[in-house]
């Protein structure tokens, strides 16, 4: 029985990212359903005890955060503090390290493994499917979703252009495809790997696009390779880049032109930084809450709009950024603590940690999905790179 679970814990795992997008008819998470009932069968088989032993630096990171985002609503509740919007947060929090803490300890690591080849190759085929398509036709088949479910994102406030298989932008996609692709790297299966880097070039991302050369330089720097592997890996790559800049140069150009134009007052890198000129000094300490920013930025009067006039949420900044802003310095602090604890303990691969770092610094993934996915790959990194061993 354990070994089944353990195979449960590893699927779930691998494919959070992609069913964690979905509600229920009633409004309610499907990802929360899917962690209550592996949790309660993590619970007859005996394993939760044990998880608390072998994740004691997960443990400690979630008594912190526990601590301060009651200290946050403590201190903010009379300003303009949401409290319905922070037991939703509270319990988002408790099923996402109820995951990190109690499926990483129990994980079939063979079976995570294929499962993420699995649906990274579909994710890619689709996504170049698509980004073909709107290349030729000018549109594109979007909804691979499941269909009795809801998505947690109207489907009609994705622009026409933007192509994410069965995710909801292509940020997302490149999220999931970029471990992905060093994973097939590092285990020699070099024509997933190609196809991976095409899925994450097609998608358009520019986080996808950066850390996906930086993740191949890595992996030539560091591997010990035979002349004729290199030699392959080299054709390959080039064979790749000529067949797409042939016949779909859009697909660089794309790439160069929103990299080009991406800069520091980026809403996903430094924009949001500004806010915190509005901070008291106990803001500064301990944050405004998590996902609270729109209510403090509307009591000081300010509406976040995009260049359109269309009201945004105000909710996004980078998962660094965004921690501070949540929980202040003091959270960000031990935010960056446990990370680097969890780099120290677990001797994460460096390309790993490059793309965790890339991640966390270009895109919001806190105490959601993604940054489940994204620390599953420090904390299983020597693992993942040995395939004879495992995690039951």
């Amino acid at each position: 029985m354990k070994k089944i679970v353990s195979i449960l814990n590893a699927i779930y795992l691998a494919t959070a990212p992609a069913l964690a997008i979905y509600l229920l008819s009633n409004g309610i998470q499907f990802n929360w359903i899917l962690i209550a009932i592996l949790f309660f069968l993590n619970i007859i088989v005996g394993n939760v005890p044990g998880s608390f032993k072998n994740r004691k630096n997960e443990f400690f990171w979630f008594l912190i955060i526990l601590v301060l985002g009651f200290i946050g609503a403590i201190i903010n509740t009379e300003i303009f503090y949401d409290n319905i919007l922070f037991w939703h947060n509270l319990a988002g929090i408790v099923f996402f390290f109820i995951a990190l803490i109690n499926f990483t300890t129990y994980c079939n690591i063979n079976v995570f493994i294929k499962t993420l080849y699995f649906i990274g190759g579909a994710a890619a085929v689709i996504c170049i499917f698509q980004r073909a398509m709107l290349l030729i036709t000018g549109a594109f088949f979007s909804n691979f979703f499941i269909p009795w479910l809801e998505v947690n994102r109207d489907i009609e406030t994705l622009t026409e252009n933007r192509v994410s298989a069965f995710f909801t932008e292509p940020a997302h996609l490149s999220i999931f495809l970029l471990p992905v692709f060093y994973l097939a790297l590092n285990n020699k299966k070099f024509l997933l790997a190609v196809l991976y880097a095409a899925g994450i070039l097609f998608s358009g991302s520019t986080t996808g696009f950066i850390l996906l050369a930086l993740l191949l330089l890595v992996f030539l720097g560091k591997m010990k390779i035979k002349k004729t592997t290199r030699l392959l890996l080299a054709v390959l790559l080039i064979f790749t880049c000529f067949i797409i800049f042939t016949y779909f140069p859009d697909v660089f150009f794309d790439n160069f032109d929103k990299l080009s134009s991406t800069d520091s007052d980026s809403k996903r890198l430094l924009g949001p930084l500004s806010y915190i000129q509005l901070f008291e000094n106990y803001q500064i300490w301990f944050g405004v809450g998590l996902n609270q920013i729109n209510g403090f930025l509307k009591m000081n009067g300010i509406i976040v709009t995009n260049d359109y006039g269309i009201v945004k949420n105000a909710n996004y900044a980078n998962s660094f950024l965004y921690m501070m802003l949540s929980y202040g310095i003091v959270g960000l602090f031990f935010y960056i603590t446990y990370l680097i604890k969890t780099i120290r303990t677990h001797k994460s691969d460096i390309g790993f940690v490059i793309y965790a770092i890339g991640i966390l610094a270009s895109d919001q993934v806190l105490f959601n999905r993604n940054l489940l996915y994204v620390l599953t790959f420090l904390l299983f990194s020597s693992y993942l790179l040995t395939l004879n061993k495992k995690i039951e």
